[in-house]
């Protein structure tokens, strides 16, 4: 875990700081130029120059996603607008005591909204109108709001009513088609009676940082923080006094119900998330927990730990021991130092599991109040003078994980982290991790395999196939990661062409124990057949050569015996190339094998190849006649009889070549 520096802030005071959540860029205005940072994008920044706000002090600003529109607040109950591809100007004023908290375009985004803007009491949606230079107002909620936050992926809303009626909340869907209706239902969390407008953390929105900045604080007794973790919007609540961080789950025309809940220990809280990691900051500790609510085991326990603030050296130990002060039973105090401070023999911890079974890991990051997050994973720091990203790196978090199942299944619910997952469990396959834990994690790729290919026979065109299937690609700062299929578990999808060529190919090329390689394959196969999956023929083909480099040909046959090897040329070919003489693997009965499925197969040329390559030349006549073929190789077999040296078949030979084979 660390923080990714995206700019360094100069010390110019007339540089005023704008964050747009909903298209991932910044906004930094000095007089009349306009420079927009995109976080992701590796295009260079745009310059747009408005001479319009040239002298002007401003509240907040958002820039449509087109850049053409420009809506900013220099009064708390007035908005201005300017048509940057019209070059014309229009305002919107609020009524008599109503503030306005934030606004945001939609534009080109949400189906039904263009702009909405939310006050101290009411919420107000637009429509730009056919000309594009004033916004018609089409929808307004009259009710009073305190804060609100926003989900940019979904366009979902949610605003906290004012203080006293704090815990209630208002929902709203813009992205929604059923009808124009925005407003889902309301709910309430219990919180208390803090009679305080700070009583919960403020969000940036479309703020000017310097001033937000100052305002931003993280003593709020309650953490609140909107976020999409894969399939879902879910608004979370910590309560810090108490400890506990609820999860609703919001969906339109349903009331949102608490889906579960996590219990931590009480502290100072930040709530933030990157490529559906949760991620909790406690300040108090300088620990971050981290939860995969995907995970069956992790939703709701740490899948790790982070330390924060560790040295990168092992610090001096000193040990001091009181002899002076002896207890009734004799024992003296011992006091332990690490770099000259008293510590004690056991850390604290949120969850105070500190055994062989979790993971910890060390990091040189501290968790700092002076950076105030305007986003899951975008913080800024005006002392420090620095714009950052928070970045996981999951490679680290699954190193020496105590549950390596659940960490490759970790590694494939990221984006972009599917090959490093086939080498972390070709290692564990080195290592020869148990094999029931090997059975559960195919049991779990192929329970995925099927729901996938279901889902495309239901979609049989291609591209609504994978509309359907894939996610969003993770956005990282420099590179756009491409996206990857996924169901609704979070789960890269495994094809059997990904476990042959990245894992099990691999492994037998390396030469690892034939035996334990057999069984994890056999486990693969089964765990493909108990999911009525045909195994694909390049599996079966590999099996079947593991099992001859074990000599393992007992069980070959048996395998043969029970049709767990379908027919094909290429499994025939190598049964018959095991039965040569010169073959150190001989295998006398794969002749018989190979001949046998060419018959099936009615591969008739390649079944005369094959006899008469074993000097069975009466047997491949004889099949050339009841199938004739001008594409047999005539050559093969009169090179075959001349090796013989027998004049007489040499005749027949001949004879029968002229009549059938030409």
């Amino acid at each position: 875990m660390e923080l990714d520096t995206i700019e360094n802030l100069n010390d110019d005071p007339d540089t005023e700081i704008f964050y747009n959540s909903c298209q991932n860029s910044f906004v930094f205005k000095n007089k009349d130029i306009l420079r927009i940072r995109s976080i992701y994008s590796e295009k260079d920044d745009s310059l747009i120059i408005i001479e319009q706000l040239s002298n002007k002090k401003l509240i907040s600003m958002n820039l449509s996603s087109d850049q053409k529109l420009v809506a900013y607040q220099e009064a708390p109950d007035r908005l201005e607008f300017i048509n940057l591809e019209l070059q014309q100007d229009f305002s919107i004023t609020c009524s008599k005591k109503n503030t306005i908290l934030g606004f945001h375009w939609t534009k080109g985004i949400t189906p039904l909204c263009d702009f909405f803007m939310i006050a101290t009491n009411s919420i107000e949606f637009y429509k730009l109108s056919d000309k594009q230079f004033k916004l018609v107002s089409i929808r307004s909620y009259q009710h009073e709001v305190s804060h609100y936050w926003v989900e940019p992926s979904e366009f979902v809303v949610i605003a906290a009513a004012s203080v006293p009626n704090q815990g209630k909340f208002y929902t709203y869907f813009l992205n929604q088609t059923k009808s124009t209706k925005f407003q889902g239902y309301k709910f309430y969390i219990d919180v208390g009676k803090i009679n305080d407008s700070l009583w919960i953390n403020i969000p940036a929105n479309s703020s000017n940082l310097r001033h937000y900045y100052n305002s931003a604080s993280q003593e709020s007794p309650h953490q609140v923080s909107l976020l999409k973790l894969y399939d879902s919007i879910y608004f979370l609540h910590m309560d810090c006094a108490k400890g506990r961080l609820a999860f609703y789950r919001l969906e339109y025309e349903k009331t949102p119900q608490q889906s579960f809940e996590i219990v931590i220990q009480p502290g100072k809280y930040g709530i933030r998330s990157s490529d559906n990691i949760l991620i909790l900051q406690n300040y108090n500790l300088q620990e971050s927990y981290i939860f995969d609510i995907k995970s069956e085991t992790y939703f709701i326990h740490p899948f790790a730990t982070v330390w924060h603030g560790m040295p990168p050296r092992v610090g001096e130990i000193s040990i001091f021991m009181n002899l002076d002060n002896l207890d009734e039973n004799g024992n003296f105090n011992t006091m332990f130092l690490y770099d000259g401070i008293i510590i004690p023999s056991e850390r604290p911890s949120s969850f105070e599991v500190l055994d062989n079974e979790s993971q910890y890991i060390d990091s040189l990051m501290l968790l700092e109040k002076e950076l105030k997050y305007i986003d899951h994973d975008i913080g800024f720091d005006l002392s420090s003078k620095k714009l950052v990203q928070l970045i996981i790196h999951p490679e680290t978090l699954v190193k020496d994980h105590h549950d390596q199942v659940e960490a490759i299944l970790f590694l494939l619910r990221r984006n972009g982290f599917k090959a490093y997952s086939f080498e972390y469990l070709k290692d564990c396959l080195r290592k020869r991790i148990e094999l029931y834990k090997i059975s559960s994690l195919f049991t779990t790729f192929n329970k995925v395999y099927k729901i996938a290919a279901l889902e495309r026979k239901k979609n049989p065109n291609k591209d609504e196939m994978r509309k359907s299937l894939i996610q969003t690609p993770i956005k990282k700062r420099g590179k756009i990661i491409e996206p990857e299929l996924k169901l609704d578990s979070g789960i890269s999808v495994i094809l059997q062409s990904d476990m042959y060529g990245s894992v099990f190919s691999s492994l037998f090329k390396e030469h690892i124990n034939s035996k334990y390689l057999t069984d994890v394959i056999l486990l693969y196969h089964k765990s493909l057949i108990e999911e009525d999956i045909q195994v694909h023929q390049q599996l079966q083909i590999l099996l079947a050569r593991v099992l001859i480099r074990s000599r393992n040909f007992s069980m070959l046959h048996q395998f043969v015996h029970f049709n767990v090897f379908n027919d094909s040329l290429e499994f025939a070919t190598l049964m018959i190339a095991l039965s040569a003489s010169t073959n150190s693997l001989c295998y006398p009965p794969g002749l018989q094998i190979g001949i046998d499925m060419l018959y099936r197969l009615e591969a008739f040329n390649a079944l005369a190849e094959a006899l008469v390559n074993n000097g069975m030349i009466y047997e491949a006549l004889k099949v050339l006649e009841s199938h004739p073929s001008k594409e047999f190789d005539s050559c093969l077999l009169l090179a075959q009889v001349h090796n013989s040296g027998d004049t007489r078949l040499m005749n027949l030979v001949t004879q029968f070549i002229n009549e059938k084979l030409l």
